[in-house]
């Protein structure tokens, strides 16, 4: 069956192209909704979301389980929306932030904290760093559940070789509003430690992010709020 408002879609399509800047915030949603819901017009459903949520920006940071209550969203729809920062983060670091000094541990928090908002599961990363602190490049390496994560010693130390790093700073969210380290964060740190010293690779830091925006630095044992008790790297 030919799509009723194909015509549309393909007209919203080449606006995109041709004069995004131009695009309405309900236009912006209704992109992208386009993509996961093809047979169907979107527009209406986007008009709601930009209601809901106030502004473009809102609905594609806004949580997974609060866009799926909005009706004639779907679980797919609703998952593709929580990807698009992610996806910007993952173009942006492919340029600019490869090629950032980083200035201190608040800014990994800032760079963790974005790489895992709106995860559902927890996740561990890895940011490789040279001899003055430029980032070489932020890998994850393992998604676990909702409230644990697996990962071996060994299959860090195998992706950090081909990186050839100085230091590394390694991180992982909790999904509930706490970033208190347990005692296999603390131990498995601890293991991390050792085995990157005998390689002279330093294990800078171990971040624990969450959602509420506490971190806390397991290496250095404090739990703080993000913007306080910067430390600058040498």
């Amino acid at each position: 069956m030919q799509d009723l408002h194909s015509g549309h879609k393909e007209r919203l399509r080449q606006k995109a192209l041709t004069s995004f800047s131009s695009l309405a915030e309900h236009e912006i949603v209704e992109l992208v909704l386009n993509f996961g819901i093809v047979r169907k017009n979107t527009n209406p459903l986007a008009h709601a979301l930009i209601k809901q949520f106030g502004s473009a920006s809102n609905v594609f940071n806004a949580k997974y389980e609060d866009l799926i209550k909005i009706d004639g969203l779907g679980e797919v729809s609703a998952c593709l929306l929580t990807t698009i920062p992610k996806l910007c983060l993952v173009a942006s670091s492919q340029t600019s932030i490869k090629k950032q000094k980083l200035r201190n541990l608040e800014h990994a928090v800032f760079i963790f904290q974005m790489l895992t908002k709106n995860s559902v599961n927890e996740e561990f990363y890895m940011m490789c760093l040279d001899k003055i602190s430029n980032i070489i490049s932020i890998d994850k390496i393992s998604e676990g559940s909702t409230n644990e994560i697996y990962v071996t010693v060994s299959e860090v130390v195998k992706k950090a070789l081909n990186k050839n790093p100085h230091k590394i700073i390694f991180a992982h969210n909790h999904t509930i509003d706490s970033a208190l380290p347990s005692s296999a964060d603390l131990s498995f740190t601890n293991d991390l430690i050792n085995a990157f010293s005998f390689l002279d690779i330093e294990v800078f830091e171990h971040i624990i992010v969450c959602p509420s925006g506490e971190s806390s630095y397991i290496i250095r044992q404090s739990i703080k709020k993000t913007g306080k008790n910067i430390e600058y790297f040498s």
